[in-house]
Formats: structure tokens, C-alpha cells, sequence
């Protein structure tokens, strides 16, 4: 005779098939991910160290844009530009991996906003800079304290007298001051920088032929070793091979931004971590937050 424990064993197998049946059928596109999100730093609005500045409006965005993290400790880098007019100046907060607020760094030079940022295996700083009064974007190498190491852009190394056209630029406050336009990045990119900092890649989009573009860079010199202006050619196949996980990501970034609607900026910036997870930064008038989002089966 069938024990007790057998035949309970048996009927909580046959009622998790036909949930599990009952679960799958009128799924929407995404009902197959589950997730769990962490907020790993917090942070609210004002104007003091470990606080944010939130601008938000038609036309201009001052709001923190980006963050990173870095590989030896995990530490979580914020940045944001004192957007009064007589300062632009840059400011990076720091959190510790726990979320602890230990510092915060002032990287010479002034910008209008700070695209994109990355860390150094060694601890070098790589922002992504909008130069004052155009959408011109720059790469600026600060060491850790903040001193700036070299600048460069779409066509390699600064001179002396670009840097002396774009000071020019900025005091007069007349844009087209610059000389040689070219070696800026007409728009905005993401950066990445592979161990060890021998090669930083950013990622643009031309907006004269309507088409992405890469740039590969010696990684501390800012040398340009290779210009892709499109990548139109890749094989069917090669666009197939996103990975499952990836997929994932990409469904909660269009269920998340479904859920905020355009009248805020909660999916400013995301980005896959040393530790392999998913992050994204949230921001709101009411509160800045970096999220650790881990996927499950």
C-alpha cells in the first residue's frame, strides 16, 4: 500500500506541472524573467559631498548621466558638473562597495556635462567630457587624486595648440573658437576599457551618415589605432548570438521605463560590473540609486 508521503510526493508534482502549465500560457514577452534587485548606494538631492544635483527639463539635463565602477575594490564612481554658469566645475562621489559614501574627488577642467566614465585597472580615471557652449565630447585621464594626465579625441592626443584653442573657446564663450573641430567627438559615446588599460574602445554614432562607429585607442596614451565607421556587414548569425542573459537585461530596461514613463530619468545609465551583474543607476528628483539586478531561471 502507497505510504502517506508517496502519494502527497505525487500529487504536489502533478499540481507544480499544471501550475507550471496554467503560468506559461498568456505570458507577456518578458514573463519568463525573474529578477532580484539590490540597491547597492543611495543617495538624496543637495548640494554638499555624497549629494546630487537634480536638473531635469526640456531642452538641458544636469542631473548625474553616468557611473562606474572599479574592478579592484568596488568602488562606485558618480559623477556630476556644478552647473552654475561661472563654475561648470566637475565633482565625482564615492561609495564603497557597501554603499558608504568615503569621499568625494574635484578633476581639474570645466564641462557641461560628463558623459560617460570609466576606471582604470591602476586607478586612472577616463570621463567622458561635453566641452562648454557645444555638444563636442572629449576624453579626459585624471589620475586618482583628481590631476589630469592627458586629453584626447577622435583623432588621437591633444597639442598644446588645441588646448590653447579650446581655452580661447571657453573665455570668449564663442564655440567655433576651436581649431580643428574634427578631433572631437561629434557625439557622445560609451567607453570601454579592457584590463590593464592597454585599449579603451568608445562606442558613437556618426550623424552625418546616419551609422554607428568605433574607436580603439592605446589606452593610456589616447593614441587612435583604429577607426570603424560602421558595422552594417556583421552576418545574420553573429546577430544571433546575443546571449540569453543579455536579453534579459534589455526586457527589464523596456519594463522599467514602461513603468516610469518619460517624466523621469530613472533609466539614466546601466552597465555589467566587475562582478559579472547587471547595475543600473535610478534617478528622481527625491533620490539618486545605483541597483544590483540579479537574474534567476
Amino acid at each position: 500500500m502507497e505510504s502517506w508521503n508517496n502519494r502527497n510526493k505525487k500529487r504536489l508534482y502533478c499540481c507544480s506541472i499544471l501550475a507550471g502549465m496554467f503560468w506559461s500560457i498568456g505570458l507577456p514577452a518578458w514573463g519568463d524573467m525573474s529578477c532580484e534587485e539590490t540597491v547597492v548606494v543611495s543617495c538624496s538631492p543637495g548640494s554638499g559631498p555624497g549629494q546630487y544635483v537634480y536638473r531635469l527639463g526640456a531642452g538641458y539635463d544636469d542631473s548625474p548621466m553616468c557611473f562606474g565602477i572599479d574592478s579592484n575594490d568596488g568602488t562606485f564612481y558618480i559623477p556630476e558638473v556644478d552647473s552654475r554658469p561661472c563654475s561648470r566645475a566637475i565633482r565625482v562621489h564615492k561609495f564603497d562597495a557597501n554603499g558608504t559614501f568615503i569621499g568625494m574627488l574635484k578633476p581639474e577642467g570645466r564641462t557641461d556635462r560628463v558623459r560617460d566614465i570609466v576606471i582604470g585597472t591602476h586607478g586612472d580615471l577616463y570621463l567622458e567630457l561635453s566641452k562648454p557652449g557645444i555638444a563636442d565630447c572629449t576624453i579626459c585621464r585624471y589620475d586618482r587624486h583628481g590631476r589630469l594626465l592627458n586629453q584626447f579625441g577622435a583623432k588621437g592626443p591633444f597639442t598644446q595648440e588645441d588646448l590653447g584653442a579650446e581655452k580661447k573657446a571657453e573665455e570668449t564663450g564663442d564655440p567655433y573658437c576651436y581649431a580643428n573641430r574634427d578631433k572631437y567627438f561629434r557625439t557622445a559615446g560609451r567607453l570601454v576599457l579592457i584590463p590593464n588599460d592597454e585599449l579603451l574602445f568608445v562606442r558613437g554614432y556618426d550623424v552625418s551618415k546616419q551609422a554607428p562607429e568605433t574607436f580603439r585607442f592605446a589606452g593610456r596614451t589616447g593614441q587612435l589605432l583604429e577607426h570603424v565607421k560602421k558595422n552594417a556587414n556583421l552576418a545574420a548569425a553573429v546577430a544571433e548570438k546575443r546571449s540569453k542573459y543579455i536579453r534579459r537585461h534589455e526586457q527589464f530596461l523596456w519594463m522599467y521605463r514602461e513603468e516610469f514613463g518619460q517624466g523621469t530619468k530613472a533609466m539614466g545609465y546601466s552597465l555589467i560590473g566587475p562582478d559579472g551583474q547587471f547595475y543600473y543607476m535610478s534617478v528622481t528628483p527625491e533620490r539618486l540609486e545605483i541597483r544590483r539586478v540579479v537574474f534567476s531561471d
